[in-house]
């Protein structure tokens, strides 16, 4: 049996209902809108970082020429360099319940998100002031999954009470269809071994437990390795995409960087579809705050052609800070 329910998902924590409104015969319903309630409130749902707010506004405002019209290819050769960012402007999720009825049930969180894409080409103007010459804005809307499951810990009488959430999956969010991330796995930088690895066949398989998330060391450089694939031919500039990792919590805390297929830095072979580069986790050691991972790969043509459709994927990982120089990542 399953149960589906819309839920909009304004502010962590709006969603609370008073334990004085508890019904005294609990049914389907009233444990159903309690694991809704869970998830609400729980951080380790949210998407945080994924807009790209500031870097959506500040990297284009101080462009005289933000309006120009623009050809209908921004070249890599006709500039120093490139911006880009998203601004999500409204998100939805889509919650359906299965396993009703028993004492561990399931859900698949499916969200739906739009917003605006913005990239734009830039020069070097006077006191090597950095100049946006050209612009593209697109509109896009992405779709993100995950699952989680809950188990039954009580018979109080409050459903609020008596289930919990006890795992949950990366989420994996797609605009388009041209590109795909296929394995995101992390090695740490005195050690070759791979520390974790998650392929994207089972994002939605592979259950983290609540209270025992990946962890990474505070400042301890990892290097990270993502393999991709393009369905699309691909523009004439390096690989033809761009991988870029968003880390951090909270809806300011979060920090971009690309890695790279050039056979640099942490990249050991150029244009082979594997992007690596070090990645040094920030936070304090052992609190219970979740930070997020957002892995994603987005197709050049999309960046830099204005005709061309958003294509972007990435996988989520929430994570947690600690100590240890050989750390179990759960």
């Amino acid at each position: 049996m399953k149960y589906l329910s819309m839920v909009t998902l304004l502010g962590l924590g709006a969603l609370f209902v008073s334990c004085d409104e508890v019904a005294d015969n609990i049914n389907e319903a009233d444990i159903l809108a309690a694991l809704e309630e869970l998830v609400a409130a729980d951080e380790v749902f949210s998407i945080d970082g994924l807009s790209d707010d500031g870097l959506f506004d500040d990297d284009y405002d101080q462009s005289e020429v933000l309006g120009k019209a623009l050809a209908d290819t921004l070249w890599p050769r006709d500039y120093a360099g490139f911006r880009w960012g998203l601004r999500v402007t409204d998100r939805s999720v889509l919650i359906d319940f299965d396993n009703i009825g028993a004492d561990t049930i399931y859900a698949t969180i499916t969200g739906t998100i739009t917003g605006l894409f913005r990239s734009g080409g830039w020069q070097f103007g006077v006191d090597s002031v950095r100049v946006i010459t050209d612009t593209l804005t697109k509109q896009f809307t992405m779709v993100t999954t995950r699952r989680a499951y809950f188990i039954n810990t009580g018979d109080t009488g409050d459903p609020r009470k008596d289930w919990k959430i006890k795992g949950l999956t990366a989420v994996l969010g797609t605009v388009g269809s041209n590109v795909s991330l296929d394995r995101l796995s992390f090695s740490l930088s005195d050690d070759s071994t791979t520390y974790f690895a998650l392929d994207k066949s089972e994002v939605l398989t592979r259950f983290f437990n609540r209270e025992s998330l990946p962890r990474f060391r505070d400042r301890l450089p990892v290097r990270v390795l993502a393999d991709i694939s393009n369905m699309e031919p691909m523009l004439p500039v390096a690989s033809g995409e761009m991988v870029v990792l968003r880390h951090g919590r909270g809806m300011a805390g979060f920090s971009r960087r690309r890695i790279n297929d050039l056979g640099l830095y942490a990249d050991e072979v150029a244009l082979d579809d594997t992007f690596s580069g070090w990645w040094k986790p920030r936070g304090m050691p052992d609190q219970p705050h979740v930070h997020r991972l957002h892995a994603e790969v987005i197709d050049l043509r999309s960046l830099l052609v204005a005709d061309e459709d958003l294509h972007l994927e990435f996988i989520g990982l929430p994570y947690r800070i600690g100590t240890g120089v050989q750390e179990p990542p759960f």
